[in-house]
Order: C-alpha cells, then structure tokens, then sequence
C-alpha cells in the first residue's frame, strides 16, 4: 500500500466527480475512521484504569494515592521549613524589638501551624531563639 493511498484514505475529501460507488466509499471511510477513534478511546480508558489483563493502569487508586501522599508530604516539608523561617524572624523581631515585625511573625506563624496541623495530623514544634540559634537578651 503506498503512502499516497494512506493519506488519501485519512484526509477525508470527498470525491471530485462523485458518483454512487465513490459517496458509498467515501461514507464508509468517514464510518470507519469515526469508529476508529471511538475503539481507541475505549482503549485509553481501559488501559489507564488497568482493565486490560496483563496490564496495569497509570490512573489506579493505588498510583492516585500515592502521588497524592507524595504531594502532601512536599507541602508538609515546605511548611516545616516556612515555619522555622517565621521562627527566625520571630526572634529577630524580639532582640530588635520591633513589635510590628514581632506581630506580622506571630500571625504568620499562627496561619501556617494551622495548614501544618490539618495536613500532619499533629502540632507544630515551636522552636526557642536558642535552638535557632539566636541569641536572646
């Protein structure tokens, strides 16, 4: 089968100088390609739910939930490191004194140990000026 034929076959025109053997084949190209796309779409779908034996799905609730764990332990991690963050400026604004820092840090703080405890399931470990190793007066 030459190529010529094949794109013939796949763009769809219909004939020229159409008589009643050239429109049925022309419906029946457009049937059969409809039909196509339908097949694999079918196939798309079975094989990313694992439906088809011997083959496993992309979109199977074990793989879901795992990049759903996955993506809950990066936020969790990110809010850790924010969070000491705050801490940090929080100390800052004591030894500087800086009661509106001092307020911004707190609020701040308060809003992410909240996101931090829903998503970890347990409370946020507030650190010391010490531990962070900032000196306090």
């Amino acid at each position: 089968m030459s190529i010529d034929r094949v794109l013939n076959f796949i763009t769809l025109m219909p004939p020229r100088d159409p008589d009643e053997k050239d429109v049925l084949l022309f419906r029946a190209r457009v049937v059969f390609l409809i039909l196509g796309a339908y097949v694999l779409i079918a196939l798309m779908v079975l094989w990313s739910n694992g439906l088809i034996p011997g083959v496993s799905g992309f979109a199977s609730d074990v793989a879901v939930q795992n990049l759903t764990d996955e993506v809950r332990w990066k936020v969790i991690t990110d809010l850790e490191r924010d969070i000491i963050e705050i801490q940090e400026r929080q100390c800052q604004a004591r030894v500087s004194q800086n009661t509106e820092a001092l307020r911004s840090a707190n609020e701040m703080l308060r809003d992410y140990a909240q996101k931090y405890e829903e998503l970890a399931q347990k409370p946020v470990r507030i650190r010391s000026c010490r531990e962070l190793g900032i000196p306090t007066p």
